[in-house]
């Protein structure tokens, strides 16, 4: 059974894309549960997961909602599960203020910014805010995403 959460003010209309997907994919008996929480509540589905993902949503998301989101997920994971999220990672000086143009590899350049959508963070920024939660932190990277966005993981201890 899978149960899909997002968050956003665009997402409430994703989540009857979300309820499609697993049919397509002829997975249509696990039923779906897809529901819109602003603030990760996953606890609502009432059970917990082996695997989660966050494609493309922390790039849209403040530094402090990232952080609700890690929380709220290391809530419902299950020991030994795994949460994936992407971001546009900053690679360069994290204390640079400015807008920084970042290449995408089949699509025009994104204009990213450290306090505003789409966000670019530096890795270490991700990796501080899961002290005292009971997640490790991998750093993936390169994953194939057509948006240039790196990959991380969050291993549930």
């Amino acid at each position: 059974r899978r149960a899909v959460c997002r968050t956003g003010a665009r997402s409430a209309g994703l989540l009857d894309l979300a309820r499609l997907e697993p049919a397509d994919a002829g997975l249509g008996a696990r039923s779906p549960t897809a529901r819109h929480a602003a603030t990760f509540d996953c606890g609502a589905f009432g059970r917990t997961f082996d695997v989660a993902l966050a494609q493309s949503v922390f790039t849209h998301l403040s530094l402090n909602s990232v952080h609700r989101c890690l929380v709220r997920v290391a809530e419902v994971l299950r020991r030994g599960g795994v949460f994936y999220a992407t971001i546009l990672e900053n690679t360069g000086d994290p204390h640079d203020l400015s807008p920084i143009e970042f290449a995408q590899p089949d699509l025009p350049p994104t204009t990213t910014y450290p306090d505003a959508n789409p966000y670019r963070y530096p890795v270490r920024f991700i990796e501080d805010l899961i002290v005292g939660l009971p997640l490790k932190f991998e750093h993936i990277g390169e994953w194939g995403s057509l948006r240039g966005q790196s990959m991380l993981a969050f291993h549930r201890l």
